[in-house]
C-alpha cells in the first residue's frame, strides 16, 4: 500500500478530515506506531494519540 502526505493549508491544520481519519485507522492496522502515522501524513504525533483514543 501507499499512502501520500499532502500539505495541509495553515486554516486546516486544526481539523482533521474523514479521509485522514481513515487512513490514520488503517495505517494503525498494518501496525504502524502513532509516530510513523503522524510523519505519513503530516500531522502531529500528538493528533494521532487523540484520534486513536477516541
Amino acid at each position: 500500500m501507499c499512502y501520500i502526505a499532502e500539505k495541509k493549508d495553515s486554516d486546516m491544520a486544526n481539523k482533521l478530515d474523514p479521509m485522514d481519519l481513515k487512513q490514520i485507522i488503517t495505517l494503525h492496522l498494518d501496525g504502524l506506531s502513532n509516530r510513523k502515522i503522524g510523519k505519513t501524513l503530516g500531522i502531529s504525533r500528538n493528533t494521532v494519540n487523540q484520534y486513536m483514543a477516541l
